[in-house]
């Protein structure tokens, strides 16, 4: 219908389809009119296609990003709508995104649009307007549904963890920058069940009769306020952490026997004592005829290696606890 308007209005305009001939047949005066007249038809032309047409693009950018908006609200797969204990501690903004430039590609544009500076020369890089776009678009995907509540709850994390104050974190919740004081207790509860998983299983997947160290640390924390006075000043924390070593080296629980049960022949080698103690003296004595004599240093052996000595290269494997 538009179309048939704008072509409509394009009939009735004297507009030449060769204007340099026709110019070249009028004085100049009169070429000067028709050339006034043929600008001011053409601009007012053109201000009619601008005032109708950004109407109709506006509603129809408007119906695309509201059915993006509504069908990643509806994708139960979208990255928004993982808000686990563990997608939050692997969450990845970069991923998020991607995930909106592939399934919002309109909604996106508009923003970044929006986030350039009007400033002549001046472009800035989609590394450097990744966080900003992110966060305007996942904080109005979470105005729509409250499902798309993963950023909230990374930025819940990221507040709490930082020492942010209960009123300033409900102030945040008005605004949907993170989640209510409820659901940030009961996402606080699950971490702690991840937490408690990853303990378990790392415990439960040792050998039979491994040992495990505890050892406590004093962590020292100085925070510095940006600017100190006496009701605000710098604050040194005082902490402790908590870690599980886990003993590398097999170990046989070892029940001591009782004195009036020991006899004299427990007290001497075994077979397996002796032929150990042969094999240790002769590479002991290989070594002394090879230091001293050059013509055997045939007879020097490799490095002596303890049978748990494999055992001892591996890194130590740990845990936090606190």
């Amino acid at each position: 219908m538009i179309m048939f308007e704008v072509s409509q209005k394009l009939c009735t305009l004297p507009l030449h389809c060769n204007f340099i001939i026709a110019l070249q047949r009028v004085s100049s005066e009169e070429a000067i009119a028709l050339s006034q007249l043929r600008e001011e038809r053409i601009g007012g032309l053109k201000y009619l296609l601008k005032d109708k047409y950004v109407k109709v693009l506006t509603g129809s950018i408007g119906k695309v990003i509201k059915k993006e908006a509504y069908d990643y609200g509806n994708d139960s797969a979208s990255l928004m709508r993982n808000t686990s204990a563990e997608d939050i501690k692997n969450f990845d903004l970069s991923k998020l995104s991607q995930e909106f430039r592939d399934k919002l590609p309109v909604s996106m544009s508009v923003v970044e649009a929006l986030c350039q500076p009007r400033v002549e020369g001046t472009i800035k890089t989609h590394q450097s307007l990744e966080p900003v776009l992110t966060t305007v678009m996942a904080k109005c995907l979470g105005v729509v549904s409250d499902k798309n509540s993963l950023y909230r709850y990374v930025y819940s994390t990221v507040l709490q963890t930082g020492g942010a104050t209960q009123s300033s974190m409900n102030q945040s919740a008005k605004v949907y920058d993170v989640m209510s004081g409820h659901a940030r207790e009961l996402k606080q509860q699950s971490f702690v069940e991840l937490f408690e998983s990853e303990y378990i299983k790392w415990r439960d997947s040792a050998p039979p009769d491994t040992l495990f160290q505890i050892t406590f640390d004093n962590v020292d924390k100085f925070i510095r306020r940006r600017h100190s006075d006496k009701s605000k000043p710098n604050v040194l924390k005082h902490m402790v952490q908590a870690i599980a070593y886990r003993d590398n080296v097999p170990t046989v629980p070892y029940v001591p026997p009782k004195l009036t049960e020991i006899t004299g022949l427990d007290l001497l080698p075994t077979e397996d004592d002796m032929n150990t103690m042969i094999k240790e003296f002769a590479n002991i004595i290989c070594d002394i005829w090879a230091r001293h004599f050059p013509d055997a240093d045939w007879m020097e052996s490799r490095q002596h290696k303890h049978r748990y000595t494999d055992f001892a290269r591996k890194k130590t494997s740990k845990v936090g606890l606190l």
